[in-house]
Parts: structure tokens; C-alpha cells; sequence
């Protein structure tokens, strides 16, 4: 037992030091950010939904939208792929099913969205956005 306790002070720096080497891949960070935009969207809070898009896009999707009070979204799945085999980019298909008032028919539409995972390097992560404006909806 003793051993152990010897060698218990010189393990426990390694151990956190490899922990501090681990980064996740792109990949894994694009599931969370993928789900956090199409949550933002289901529940109508485009001002959050505007920060996955870059600068004068993220504007225009604020603007768009905020003046679309009558809209309300029911339903938003995602379908995702990699694009050409580059894990720094990626498309997503989104079905989204909607109303705008006064109407109470629901209606539904197809949007493609490609992403891209900006910066990031071994030691510091980096961030996906949406490329380019988001499509016309609705």
C-alpha cells in the first residue's frame, strides 16, 4: 500500500496535464451548436438563433424576423451531413413546420444551410456559424 502512496503525487500532474491536452474535434462541437440553433428557432428566440450566423447576416435575420410577429414555429428537425469529406464544414437540412396568423393552417418547408467552423486551433477552440444569409422563410 505504501507504494502507492508514494507514486500517487507524481501520477496526479500527468493525469491532469493529459486532461488539459484534450480538445474535442469539430465534429463533436458541431451537435451542440447545430442544437442550439434549431432550439432557438423551434422556440422563436431569434435573437439567439441570430448569433450563429456572421455579422451582417446575424442583422438581417434580427430584422426579418422581428417583424414576422405572426409567425410561430411548431416543429424544426435537422438532418446533417458533411460536405466533400472536410470536417470544418457541414450542411444541415431543416424541416420546419409553421403557421402565420390569422391563418391556423400549418404549412411546412425545406432549408439547406451550410456551416463552417471558423478559428480554432490545438489550444483554442473555435466556433461554427451558418455561411452566408439564412434562406427566405417564410
Amino acid at each position: 500500500m505504501r507504494p502507492v502512496l508514494y507514486l500517487f503525487p507524481l501520477l496526479l500532474p500527468c493525469l491532469l496535464l493529459a486532461a488539459c491536452g484534450t480538445l474535442s474535434s469539430p465534429r463533436a462541437e458541431f451537435r451542440e451548436a447545430e442544437q442550439g440553433f434549431v432550439r432557438s428557432l423551434r422556440w422563436g428566440d431569434y435573437q439567439q438563433a441570430s448569433h450563429f450566423l456572421e455579422g451582417p447576416y446575424a442583422e438581417r435575420f434580427r430584422e426579418r424576423f422581428a417583424s414576422l410577429e405572426d409567425l410561430r414555429i411548431t416543429g424544426v428537425q435537422a438532418d446533417s451531413q458533411a460536405t466533400g469529406g472536410d470536417p470544418r464544414r457541414m450542411e444541415t437540412r431543416l424541416a420546419i413546420d409553421y403557421y402565420q396568423l390569422p391563418s391556423l393552417t400549418l404549412q411546412g418547408r425545406r432549408l439547406s444551410v451550410k456551416w463552417l467552423y471558423q478559428g480554432g486551433d490545438r489550444w483554442h477552440p473555435g466556433q461554427w456559424r451558418l455561411v452566408g444569409p439564412f434562406p427566405s422563410f417564410p
